[in-house]
C-alpha cells in the first residue's frame, strides 16, 4: 500500500454544483484556496445557492491519473 501521505496532489479542476445547474473550471498550478473561494464567491453571485463542490486531483509525476 502507497503512504500517500507524503505525496504532493496537485488540485487540477473544480466542480460546483449549484441548485440550477453546475459550473467546472481548471486550477492553475500554484493556485491556493483563497483563488478557489474567489471564483465561488463570483460564480456563486450568479447561480444562487451551492449544493456540492467537487475537486479533482492529478498525480504529482503528472501522469494524469485522478484520485
Amino acid at each position: 500500500m502507497r503512504n500517500i501521505s507524503k505525496e504532493r496532489f496537485v488540485a487540477a479542476n473544480v466542480r460546483m454544483a449549484f441548485e440550477d445547474g453546475s459550473v467546472s473550471f481548471c486550477i492553475p498550478r500554484g493556485a491556493t484556496l483563497a483563488d478557489i473561494s474567489e471564483n465561488l464567491d463570483k460564480v456563486g453571485k450568479w447561480h444562487g445557492k451551492l449544493v456540492s463542490i467537487d475537486v479533482r486531483f492529478k498525480a504529482p509525476d503528472g501522469s494524469g491519473h485522478r484520485f
